[in-house]
């Protein structure tokens, strides 16, 4: 997980509602030949912790989530 600073002008929504409740949503950037999503979202929607942009900032914090799919190898 990384921060940024900056604002998220346009994107996909960082979360999606559906019968279980609120999903985080993940871009899917590369399937092969692993896995590897990205969520950017704002602080205010993550539940990882996080540093404060100074209060004269014009900018918000934001959160790059990457998820890599780790496959168990056989020893």
């Amino acid at each position: 997980m990384y921060h940024i600073a900056g604002k998220i002008q346009s994107g996909p929504a960082a979360t999606l509602e559906g019968k279980l409740g609120s999903m985080q949503n993940y871009h899917t950037v590369q399937l092969k030949p692993t896995f590897v999503g990205l969520r950017v979202s704002s602080t205010r929607e993550s539940f990882e912790y996080a540093p404060a942009p100074p209060k004269d900032s014009g900018s918000d914090v934001l959160c790059l989530d990457f998820r890599l799919q780790v496959r168990a190898q056989s020893v």
